[in-house]
């Protein structure tokens, strides 16, 4: 039911009471070319909600962000974190 298709894949996985905890090499990729990476991901089912307690990178046409405490809703696509750096590359069209 999303407008764009999300995947998450890691090494390990466990399903524990309505959460998925994701570790080792996590990535969330979606279609429309933005991705995540981190090492831990707990992603709750019921909130459509992803979390990264760690540190992570994100990646939006060839631009880079990396920061840690990663808050992402699936529905609305709000993204908050802590500890921000980012490398921006606008591209002129």
């Amino acid at each position: 039911t999303y407008d764009n298709a999300q995947h998450l894949s890691a090494k390990e996985a466990r399903y524990e009471k309505d959460t998925i905890h994701l570790k080792d090499d996590v990535i969330l990729s979606r279609d429309d070319g933005i991705s995540f990476a981190s090492n831990h991901l707990e992603y709750h089912v019921n909130e459509e909600k992803l979390h990264i307690d760690s540190e992570f990178s994100l990646e939006i046409n060839g631009s880079i962000i990396k920061g840690k405490n990663l808050y992402y809703h699936l529905e609305d696509k709000n993204i908050s974190a802590d500890g921000v750096s980012a490398k921006i590359i606008l591209e002129n069209g």
